[in-house]
């Protein structure tokens, strides 16, 4: 497995996006790359910038040290293309050279939304050794939804970790005086949401034994939801897929807010994985 992560120079203070990252590639057995994306410089400042980045992976395992690379170019564009040729992208919101510069606000989203491989944000310290648990939210409603379980799954399967399945649901019984009738109206949700419990499990069952967890039925926000539930998980699973439904994800409302403000990690699945073009929106 190859796994890219996307630095930049001009500013410093790397360690712990590299080190996440090392953590991640070892998780997965697979090769860490260093990408530096140069602009317009010259070809002596892009030989400085090499050397730099070298100097860089020696603090990445042996195991997994993988190659640097310099490419002249804008940095969202020179990353999007990258894209192609590994299996994961990593990016630092917690980071402030990788922060500042290059994924904060409309940029993240771009290159997130555009990329064509799961596109790893570390928010925490990832887990060594012990239990690695991840989450993935969907609308078990949705054509989606079996895709990202599967994809969840593989992911759980390479990370030696368990998965749960969570539907957010945002129906909720409005405010209501009467506490008999309100009393009335939350049985009825309840009983309504049976089917929703059911098509989790359902998903849930299609996993193999050793990586399936637990089928999670809640109410609220979505993107607010899988938030609250992320402090207890490794990493958390999104897709950047449709336009409504926990499963929606797209880099906007949920997705974004997810990105930004989950206590753990976070694993972006791009829709070009699933259908070979992205979907519209």
């Amino acid at each position: 497995m190859r796994i890219l992560l996307g630095v930049d120079l001009r500013i410093g203070g790397h360690e712990w996006l590299v080190e996440q990252a090392s953590h991640f590639a070892v998780r997965l057995g697979g090769k860490l790359d260093l990408l530096f994306a140069s602009g317009r410089e010259d070809e002596t400042q892009m030989a400085k910038r090499k050397a730099a980045l070298e100097t860089m992976l020696q603090a990445v395992p042996e195991a997994v040290r993988g190659e640097t690379i310099v490419k002249p170019g804008a940095p969202i564009e020179v990353l999007i293309e990258q894209t192609e040729h590994v299996d994961a992208l990593v990016v630092g919101p917690r980071e402030p050279s990788a922060l500042v510069r290059w994924f904060v606000g409309p940029m993240a989203a771009r290159v997130i939304h555009r990329a064509h491989c799961p596109v790893l944000i570390p928010r925490a310290e990832l887990p060594e050794g012990e239990e690695f648990r991840l989450l993935v939210g969907v609308d078990p409603h949705r054509e989606s939804a079996r895709w990202l379980v599967e994809m969840g799954g593989e992911w759980a399967t390479a990370l030696k970790g368990r998965i749960d399945i969570a539907y957010v649901d945002p129906v909720r019984v409005p405010h209501i005086a009467d506490a008999t009738v309100r009393a009335q109206a939350e049985r009825e949700l309840a009983e309504a949401r049976k089917p929703d419990l059911r098509a989790i499990e359902s998903l849930l069952v299609t996993l193999d034994a050793s990586i399936r967890g637990d089928a999670i039925l809640a109410e609220g926000e979505p993107g607010a939801g899988v938030v609250e539930r992320s402090e207890n998980y490794a990493l958390v699973l999104v897709g950047t897929l449709e336009r409504t439904g926990v499963s929606r994800l797209v880099m906007g409302s949920v997705a974004e807010h997810v990105v930004r403000n989950a206590a753990c990690s976070v694993l972006t699945l791009p829709a070009i994985l699933r259908s070979g073009e992205p979907e519209e929106g």
